[in-house]
């Protein structure tokens, strides 16, 4: 018996950044008044991944 019972492996911190980047570009699309914002939440979950990449590349050679 495997000691892991989950189905679907824990999702990392950044799979949940982005999906709530995601979450709260979808909302700014749907209420008129943020849409403005939504442009702001498209260029943070692109730049998410490649900041959090990054940084896990280059701040652990201390």
């Amino acid at each position: 018996m495997p000691t892991n019972t989950r189905s679907t492996p824990r999702p990392g911190r950044r799979t949940r950044v982005v999906f709530l980047l995601i979450a709260v570009l979808a909302v700014c699309l749907l209420v008129p008044r943020l849409r403005e914002w939504a442009w702001v939440f498209a260029i943070l979950i692109i730049v998410t991944p490649i900041g959090g990449a990054l940084v896990t590349r280059f701040g652990s050679r201390r």
